[in-house]
């Protein structure tokens, strides 16, 4: 008890602290994620942070990343909502099945394997999210109230330019000053969160617009600002909003689409849910110079799901911005995250009626802030100089997650990317070392020396890696141009697998060189089960006979006579 006290005098300042932002931000994306069909968005933030914060300060073991609703995974839950009719009752229903599927990746370990999405990938699909998150916020940044909802994002921006000319200016005009506000804290006061005093001014300025209007003083000349309030008229604080599981089961148990449709963007939520949750911790893990356990990291975040899930909320996952404030604000322990969720509550319940005077402008500024830091221009040039490829890539991944689907930005970034490094591996070159006239000569790539190949060249002729189907076949058709070389000495040593394609590759390696007159050696065989492989094989068999296989390329370099001076 004494070391719990203890914990929390020493974190209760960054508690405190980023349950400030913790607030503002939680609502504004649970209202990005949630769409205008949401009656309760707000309060569903608010029992994300609080559920998903203090759970996972319980079970991961990161000491200092804070959970709750995240920029990542508002694009996914919006294409949700607009994809299936009633889409919000269902995102608890999302939130816990994310969270079962993230548990069964802990216990299988199988973290490992879910980051390996490639970068360019992820950076496309956050890039997307950005474009999704600022469209969603056009329509309570210009004030107008759309007249149709479409599924599709594009779909909704032209609708929204559609109603360009019913612009609300006053209400524009709070959005483009709370917008430059906080790209003004960002630039010059960088160490405080300009999403802090930014709400509190929006609710002083919602204050005054609510108390014009109950009193009659404001003019009908003006046109009306929307607040949280107003858009939400039956919203009230409550711990937990937890959904009518009856209403909704028949619908998921006896409907196949709508238990994949669950299903598969519960997966797509797990998957960015580990990716941003470890990507999170171990910045934090920079920053403060603490370790954490990667596979318990992940057992939280799987816990927070689920008690988010079942309290009503959304999927959770350990948000960056929140997790560098409450390192620099001088938290040491995960009793700062717990602090963090038992002050949003604590904050949230007394002080709820003055949030639901923020102006939706002012959630539209914040929400268009988190989606200029996700569209990283900087970052794209970066990409760019050091490779095309996975710049363009990002591109296409950012296209089809606005234009078409998040899921599939992913599942297709994923693929192309993972055809373009096969297509690199089975390129399959590898470097030889040429001697000429007994001396060394040179080391190039196999596809540079059969040009320069020289009648009487002694090469060393290195494998690597695994020798698959992916690579061997382009080994098999360099190999071929080999007409001139008087010895070919193939080296092993760092061949730690071969398959099925690998053995018929070799045979026909071995017998075209066999065909030529080209005397052969194999060195470096000391992984167990190649030598074992190759022993299977009648050409080893010869080669052993003839006394052609050494421990290494040295000792065929001295029985050769040859010098590795260069001429």
């Amino acid at each position: 008890m004494e070391n719990l006290r203890t914990l929390a005098k020493a974190n209760w300042k960054p508690g405190l602290a980023v349950a400030l932002i913790n607030i503002p931000l939680s609502i504004s994306l649970a209202v990005a994620s949630l769409g205008s069909g949401s009656t309760n968005a707000p309060l569903l933030g608010l029992i994300t942070a609080i559920w998903a914060g203090s759970f996972a300060a319980i079970f991961a073991s990161n000491n200092h990343n804070i959970y709750g609703p995240a920029g990542a995974l508002s694009g996914i839950l919006l294409a949700f909502v607009l994809q299936k009719d009633g889409g919000v009752i269902y995102i608890p229903f999302v939130a816990i099945t994310a969270g079962i599927i993230i548990l069964a990746v802990s216990f299988l370990r199988l973290t490992k394997y879910i980051t390996l999405i490639p970068s360019a990938a992820l950076h496309g699909f956050l890039m997307g999210v950005g474009v999704t998150i600022a469209a969603s916020q056009l329509n309570s940044a210009l004030g107008i109230t759309a007249n149709v909802q479409h599924e599709a994002i594009y779909q909704n921006i032209l609708q929204t330019f559609s109603q360009i000319t019913e612009t609300n200016w006053l209400a524009f005009l709070l959005f483009a000053l709370g917008l430059v506000f906080l790209l003004a804290m960002k630039k010059w006061v960088p160490k405080i969160p300009g999403a802090i005093p930014l709400t509190f001014i929006g609710i002083l300025i919602g204050g005054v617009f609510t108390y014009l209007r109950a009193h009659g003083l404001w003019s009908p000349s003006l046109p009306l600002v929307q607040t949280i309030a107003d858009k939400f008229p039956t919203l009230a604080f409550s711990l937990v909003d937890i959904p009518d599981f009856s209403s909704v089961r028949s619908d998921i148990f006896g409907h196949l689409e709508t238990a994949k449709l669950i299903l598969r963007y519960a997966t797509v939520v797990a998957v960015i849910a580990i990716l941003e949750t470890i990507i999170s911790a171990k910045i934090a893990e920079k920053l403060s110079k603490d370790p954490f356990h990667k596979d318990r990291e992940v057992f939280g975040l799987g816990m927070a799901n689920i008690a988010s899930g079942i309290a009503g909320g959304m999927p959770a996952t350990a948000v960056l911005v929140r997790t560098a404030f409450n390192i620099k604000s001088g938290a040491t322990h995960r009793m700062s995250a717990f602090l963090t969720a038992l002050f949003t509550l604590l904050i949230a319940w007394l002080c709820f009626d003055f949030f639901k005077l923020l102006p939706m402008p002012i959630i539209a500024a914040i929400l268009m802030n988190i989606a200029i830091g996700m569209i990283d221009v900087n970052l794209y040039k970066n990409i760019h100089s050091l490779d095309k490829v996975s710049f363009y890539l990002t591109l296409f991944v950012g296209f089809v997650t606005v234009a078409d689907d998040p899921i599939m930005g992913i599942v297709l970034g994923t693929a192309i990317a993972l055809i373009v490094f096969l297509g690199k591996v089975s390129k399959g070159n590898v470097d030889v070392t040429v001697f000429r006239d007994r001396l060394f000569f040179d080391k190039l790539r196999l596809s540079e020396y059969v040009k320069v190949q020289h009648p009487n060249d002694i090469i060393i002729y290195r494998f690597a890696g695994t020798l698959n189907y992916l690579n061997i076949e382009s080994q098999l058709e360099q190999v071929k141009l080999l007409i001139e070389p008087k010895t070919v000495i193939f080296s092993f040593g760092q061949v730690n697998s071969i398959d099925i394609d690998g053995i018929e590759a070799f045979e026909e390696i071995f017998a075209f060189l066999e065909k030529k007159g080209i005397e052969m050696y194999f060195t470096g065989i000391s992984n167990p089960y190649v030598e074992e492989v190759l022993r299977k094989l009648p050409i080893y068999q010869e080669i052993e006979t003839s006394g052609n296989i050494y421990r290494s390329s040295a000792y065929v370099l001295d029985k050769l006579g040859l010098s590795i001076s260069k001429r």
